[in-house]
Parts: C-alpha cells; sequence; structure tokens
C-alpha cells in the first residue's frame, strides 16, 4: 500500500489554508515523515506548479510525484475534486492523507484489508449542515442518487485508505455528473458559496454509494 497525498497549486492560493507556503511545507514534511515510517513509499499528486512549490522548493521527501493532475479544468470553489481525480488514477491500493493531517500511527491489520477506510463518520443528527446541502441539489441530475440512498450520514475523508478501486471510479463518476453535466449548471450559477458543497460530494456521496467501510477514530470525533 502506498500513501498518497494530493496538492493541486493555484497562484494566490497555494498556501492552502495555512498562513503560508513555508507553514504548509514544515506540515507536510511532518505528515510525510510519518506516513513513511508506516508505508515505506509516499506520493505526490499535483500539478507543475504543486511541484515547484512541495519538490524544487522545499525538497519534501516524497518517494513518488506525479503531475496528472497539470492542465485539470474544474471550478476552483471545488478544492475537493482534485483529490477525488487524485483517487480515481491510482491502479493500487492507496491511503490518502489530506495535507493539514499527520497519520501518527499506523491502522491496523484488520482496517488495513477493509474494501476502504476514513477517518470517521459523521451523523446527520450532528453534523447538520449536510441537511441542507442534501436540499439544494434537488434539482440537479443526481438529486435521485442522494434520495434512493436513504442514508442520513457522511464519511470524513481526512483520511482515506482504498483497496476496493472500482467503487472510486463509481465515486468519481457520480461526482463529474454533478459537476460537469451541463443540466446542472443552472444550479451551479445560483449557488454564492460553491465551496461548501465539496463535503457533499467527497463525504456524502461516498456514504450513498457503500457500507463496506472501517474507520480509524469514532463518530464525529476529531
Amino acid at each position: 500500500m502506498i500513501a498518497l497525498y494530493t496538492y493541486h497549486a493555484t497562484p494566490g492560493k497555494e498556501s492552502c489554508g495555512f498562513l503560508n507556503t513555508n507553514d504548509l511545507a514544515k506540515f507536510v514534511s511532518i505528515s510525510v515523515k510519518y506516513s513513511l515510517k508506516h508505508f515505506g513509499r509516499v506520493k505526490l499528486m499535483t500539478n507543475d506548479y504543486g511541484k515547484q512549490i512541495l519538490i524544487e522548493k522545499y525538497k519534501i521527501d516524497f518517494t513518488e510525484v506525479s503531475t496528472e493532475l497539470e492542465g485539470i479544468n474544474f471550478p476552483e470553489e471545488l478544492w475537493a475534486y482534485s483529490k477525488i481525480l487524485s483517487y480515481s488514477l491510482q491502479t493500487e491500493s492507496f491511503i490518502h492523507i489530506d495535507l493539514d493531517c499527520v497519520l501518527w500511527q499506523k491502522p491496523s491489520a484488520k482496517q488495513i484489508k477493509a474494501p476502504m477506510l476514513f477517518q470517521h463518520r459523521e451523523s446527520f443528527d450532528v453534523e447538520t449542515g449536510y441537511v441542507d446541502l442534501v436540499k439544494a441539489i434537488n434539482n440537479t441530475t443526481v438529486s435521485y442518487f442522494c434520495k434512493l440512498a436513504k442514508v442520513n450520514h457522511a464519511y470524513n475523508c481526512g483520511v482515506v485508505m482504498v483497496n476496493d478501486l472500482e467503487m472510486v471510479k463509481k465515486w468519481k463518476a457520480v461526482v463529474d455528473e454533478f459537476v460537469f453535466n451541463p443540466a446542472n449548471s443552472s444550479f451551479w450559477n445560483s449557488q454564492s458559496n460553491k465551496s461548501q458543497f465539496n463535503y457533499l460530494f467527497e463525504q456524502h456521496f461516498i456514504a450513498c454509494l457503500t457500507d463496506k467501510v472501517e474507520f480509524l477514530i469514532g463518530e464525529n470525533e476529531d
């Protein structure tokens, strides 16, 4: 299994929520150190600009680097799309770790064998914002998908482990339908805060697709 990170860098947003790229690089270096200890191989999925920053400037010790994210086009507010694409491009089992996450301990043998593993489960009873998001997409081409599933939870994707690569393809297909189908353009044009839907298509859509999962920590814990 390979540890995986995604960094799709764009000018002006290189720090990905950190104060600056120096802080980002320091944190990612620590995260990569632990991932190397646990898995031996650590891969960065990025674009040319991201490679310039994390590899050429800060020289973080990834064992593999791919710039397959170069040239991809998606609304910049939908930052989670680059992660979905990154998952889908893998040809072997992987564990994806967010740039602001450190995997202090390696998952257990049981967890490693699971079809999929997530950081934790998020119930709509606690994370109530999901309810409004599901209602908001009612007139999109994927509204039927959420309704048929009748799922009232999501899976936090701070850490995502995948052995079932076919499920990732299904996941990406639904996300692509939501994000890129021209029939949904009026929906997207009407949204003043598109970024909130990252949590829906990354964390709820996969919960609608499968229940064959394990979790690193308990429900709704950080």
